[in-house]
């Protein structure tokens, strides 16, 4: 027992010293027969799914569900890690045991992640502004209707985006189409993200808006002590709900684990109401939902 306890805390002082090697040294052709798989879970900067400081600190909605899964998956070691986006699909595309519970299910992370069956359901990407700033859009605070983002394109307009995040299909090709473009509205950001920066730079006017969900703009507003109100605008060509997913690094090592967590995905109350729950109270009040209304059991993309 005591040898066991000082293996794990000399392989978490490790990872924390250097995540390639903690976890390379351990991919599971090496783990010996008696000791657990590790796990190691990526948070990332992406509140309120992760929520990494201030006072709210670990209490997003993957911070639940990676809670959920430590007590739950007791064949396997967790470590969880606060990384950049980036980061972890890097760590992913080498092998390493690596997982993220809020992922968009890609066609590009299909190279290199398997994919769970939807774990959670969240409203689309879209725009996040101020009141003051809605004009620029066409649309006003009594009146808020899905606009074209390939339109807003050709306006004098700055938009801040994120260089390792999916969006959406339309969104993404779009973004792709037009960020090296002279003058593009897009400004991209990289490695983890200054939430609270870019949230009071929209605020302050010297950004338009920001890419991101209604949730994101519900936390930043508590999180920050905002005080002008944040709205959110839909995006046309998308729907109006997009689904996560837990997304590990391929490898045999997986194969079971992908197993549990579809059947935790399908079967378990506890999983379910925990996203839920978790999910409504980070949402501004004119979203919120019944766990009914919110069509649970999920229904898997195609």
């Amino acid at each position: 027992m005591q040898r066991s306890r000082l293996l794990s805390i000399t392989l978490l002082m490790l990872f924390l010293a250097s995540p390639n090697a903690a976890v390379a040294d351990k991919h599971p052709s090496k783990i010996s027969a008696n000791e657990k798989p590790i796990i190691v879970w990526a948070r990332t900067d992406f509140a309120p799914v992760f929520i990494l400081k201030g006072k709210y600190s670990n209490q997003g909605i993957g911070d639940e569900a990676i809670k959920l899964f430590k007590r739950k998956l007791k064949h396997y070691r967790h470590i969880s890690s606060d990384m950049s986006l980036k980061r972890a699909m890097q760590l992913a595309k080498e092998g390493q045991t690596i997982c993220h519970v809020s992922l968009v299910n890609s066609k590009e992370r299909q190279k290199f992640m398997d994919f769970s069956q939807p774990l959670m359901r969240l409203y689309a990407n879209g725009l996040v502004t101020t009141k003051g700033s809605l004009h620029k859009f066409g649309v006003s605070a009594d009146k808020i209707n899905p606009v074209n983002l390939n339109t807003l394109t050709k306006k004098p307009l700055s938009i801040s985006i994120h260089d390792a995040r999916a969006y959406s299909a339309y969104i993404d090709e779009v973004i792709q189409n037009n960020k090296t473009k002279p003058n593009s509205i897009f400004k991209v950001k990289t490695g983890q993200k200054d939430q609270e920066r870019l949230i009071q730079m929209v605020e302050n006017h010297r950004l338009d808006a920001m890419i991101g969900r209604p949730e994101e703009a519900q936390f930043s507003k508590l999180q920050h002590n905002i005080k002008e109100d944040l709205y959110f605008v839909p995006l046309e060509g998308q729907p109006a709900t997009s689904m996560g997913h837990v997304g590990c690094a391929k490898g045999d090592w997986n194969k079971a684990l992908i197993n549990t967590l579809n059947q935790m995905i399908e079967k378990d109350e506890e999983l379910k109401a925990t996203i839920y729950e978790s999910y409504q109270k980070w949402l501004p009040s004119q979203l919120r939902t019944t766990r009914e209304a919110f069509n649970y059991p999920l229904v898997p993309q195609p």
